[in-house]
């Protein structure tokens, strides 16, 4: 199984659930030789060997349909019950409008807009895959139907039902496309304090009981923005790639400026600063700390 592992420290400025995702680490995912038209069957393995004592953290999927509507679906680490019991809550949604359900693990609304979100929690042992298995058919007159569920990975026992909701065609439903992407999000202000380690296995699609493998997830961060930082590399198990999230470096602090430039109106708007901790120098305003500044290294 290919694998890409993930151990998630917070860090400085947390961004949540009505946030643009760009600001997250991110993940692709993708389907070796799979047929352009989609596939009807999706398993998004992972397994958390550090889970957090609070909630907040989402490790997520997105499932584009090829008729454009994208649903997701993945997990967010539960603190332990009572009992020490670890938790998970697996997630599977829609942002469509058009998303019907009658399954009692599901409500109307996503995100606080349109949708469907249906989710179920269960108890896990740490280091043990689990995995969400999303499928498609058409229940009649172009709606399609979706269901999830989870199940253990290494017993193929499904340990809970996750939810279900239909979807028009007419309103972009169809089969799972072969590919989409992800993220990590911080979903509430516990999300920033959490330390998590987790591992994403190798996404696997069917269709028609063909199976196709999954190439391996790949991540990305972006430079700011976010509470959820992360280094992807290349890792030492076969067929697996580490991430790990941690605290950014420090913000660099200031020396005094050290030599202003008058502009055509004779005004000091132009200062050159270096950093205290490094050999590097930054030009911008004079008042500024930030973006106005162009780094020189």
């Amino acid at each position: 199984m290919k694998k890409l592992s993930v151990c998630t420290i917070a860090v400085a400025a947390c961004f949540f659930a009505n946030t643009s995702y760009a600001s997250t680490p991110l993940i692709s995912w993708s389907l070796k030789d799979a047929p352009s038209s989609g596939v009807n069957e999706l398993h998004f393995p992972m397994t958390f060997s550090l889970t957090p004592d609070a909630s907040g953290l989402y490790f997520a999927y997105y499932t584009t349909l090829t008729g454009g509507s994208r649903p997701y679906t993945g997990f967010q680490p539960k603190p332990p019950r009572v009992s020490g019991k670890h938790t998970y809550q697996s997630v599977f949604s829609s942002f469509n409008s058009a998303a019907k359900t009658e399954d009692g693990n599901c409500v109307y609304g996503a995100d606080g807009g349109d949708g469907v979100s249906c989710s179920t929690q269960f108890e896990a042992e740490p280091g043990r895959f689990y995995s969400n298995r999303l499928t498609v058919s058409l229940k009649d007159n172009d709606i399609y139907y979706y269901s999830g569920d989870v199940y253990d990975d290494s017993t193929n026992q499904k340990i809970a039902h996750i939810g279900s909701f239909t979807i028009p065609l007419s309103a972009g439903a169809g089969l799972f496309k072969t590919k989409d992407g992800g993220f990590i999000e911080a979903y509430i202000p516990a999300g920033c304090t959490q330390k998590v380690s987790a591992t994403y296995g190798e996404v696997t699609g069917y269709l028609d009981g063909n199976k196709y493998s999954g190439n391996p997830v790949k991540g990305s961060v972006p430079e700011t923005g976010n509470c959820v930082n992360a280094v992807f590399s290349a890792s030492s198990i076969p067929d697996s790639t580490d991430v790990k999230v941690t605290d950014p470096q420090p913000k660099p602090t200031y020396s005094t400026i050290i030599n202003k430039y008058k502009g055509d109106s004779g005004n000091d708007n132009r200062c050159l600063r270096v950093f205290n901790n490094n050999n590097s120098a930054e030009m911008g305003g004079c008042n500024g700390q930030g973006s106005d500044y162009t780094s020189m290294r």
